[in-house]
């Protein structure tokens, strides 16, 4: 007989219980066929964007994988997806917060067979639409939670220069901040300015890779070829990145010293 269709999602607290349930239930069974073909429609249905349909099948398959956990943090990540597509925001909060709950029980959304793509997809959904307190609660998405500089280095080139300024005040002792100056400096083709900045990071770490590397950058658009050779030198010239290896072999080349280069 034709299983019913199920219309209603489970709300968190019946989705607990049940995992609690079947926990403590001892072993569990291998997922219902009609669930995971609902599943495999469900994707199917999302491949060919059709997000509002894939987000009703895969929220019905989700209901039917509550003793499969790995599996069902997957379709949960894939059901989120599909309610992004179809413009349903508090739809994806709610499967996050699900996604949560399986994590948290069984390390599932960790555990899981998430294809590459759209982990990365759903984690960049999770970072536009998810408080960063709560993501900073969970060990799973901690790490999606970006750092001062990766805030810093999103911002527009105005507002990042008024920042890395005032950051540079307060922290001092960082070398970071004033190599991010100086790589703005000569992006905005400031290189004097860049080579003042990136002396700044040295003093404060002398060994400090990024900030030999972009003194370097500076030294070549400055013609100041033996200081460019010296710190793209000390850095290892292409293996700090292909614009560090083009500046190289035209310092060497300024100085005539052709085997080098």
């Amino acid at each position: 007989m034709k299983k019913p269709h199920l219309e209603r999602i489970m709300r968190p607290a019946v989705l607990v219980t049940a995992l609690a349930v079947l926990c403590a239930a001892g072993p569990v069974r291998a997922a219902d066929p009609f669930y995971s073909n609902l599943l495999n429609k469900g994707t199917d249905q999302y491949n060919r964007k059709q997000y509002a349909a894939a987000a009703r099948t895969l929220s019905v398959a989700c209901f039917g994988l509550l003793n499969e956990p790995a599996m069902l943090a997957a379709g949960l990540t894939e059901l989120a997806l599909a309610q992004v597509g179809a413009g349903n925001v508090k739809g994806f909060q709610e499967t996050f917060r699900r996604i949560l709950e399986v994590e948290e029980r069984f390390q599932a959304y960790t555990k899981a067979d998430i294809p590459e793509d759209e982990r990365r997809a759903f984690e960049a959904d999770v970072v536009k639409l998810v408080p960063e307190a709560t993501l900073a609660a969970t060990p799973a998405f901690r790490r999606l939670v970006p750092g001062a500089a990766e805030k810093i280095a999103a911002m527009p080139p105005r507002q990042r220069r008024r920042e890395l300024e005032r950051t540079i005040r307060e922290h001092p002792g960082e070398a970071v901040w004033s190599v991010m100056l100086a790589e703005l400096d000569l992006s905005e083709d400031h290189p004097r300015q860049a080579m003042a900045e990136a002396g700044d990071a040295l003093a404060v770490d002398p060994a400090s890779p990024d900030a030999l590397r972009v003194r370097g950058l500076a030294a070549t658009r400055l013609e100041e070829w033996q200081r460019a050779v010296d710190d793209l030198s000390a850095v290892g010239g292409a293996a700090a990145g292909a614009d560090a290896g083009v500046a190289l072999v035209r310092s060497l080349a300024a100085l005539h010293r052709w085997d080098d280069a």
